[in-house]
């Protein structure tokens, strides 16, 4: 009787096909959530580092590349082609 259900459950691989599947299946997602999760943090803590370096230095993103009266630094293209003609204002452009 036991050689029997042993022999009968030998031959049956009806759900054998699809658990084979599954394992692929679940070892190629996991594979690549990984490394995917992985490039997800060092990416978050180098835009948490960035930020933590900007607040310790009391610097705004925003405000880094202004000079003390909050204009940008440097010259644009604009300005050099009119010198000290250009105030700065929108009606400038037009002249």
């Amino acid at each position: 009787m036991f050689l029997r259900t042993l022999h009968n459950l030998w031959k049956d691989d009806c759900g054998a096909t699809q658990a084979v599947e599954w394992l692929i299946l679940t070892t190629i997602l996991v594979l690549g959530i990984i490394p995917g999760i992985a490039i997800m943090r060092n990416s978050l803590n180098k835009t948490l580092e960035h930020s933590a370096r900007m607040a310790m230095a009391g610097i705004d993103d925003d405000q880094s590349n202004r000079d003390q009266n909050g204009r940008p630094r440097g010259r644009t293209s604009v300005q050099q082609n009119h010198g000290s003609q250009n105030n700065g204002g929108v009606g400038d452009l037009c002249n």
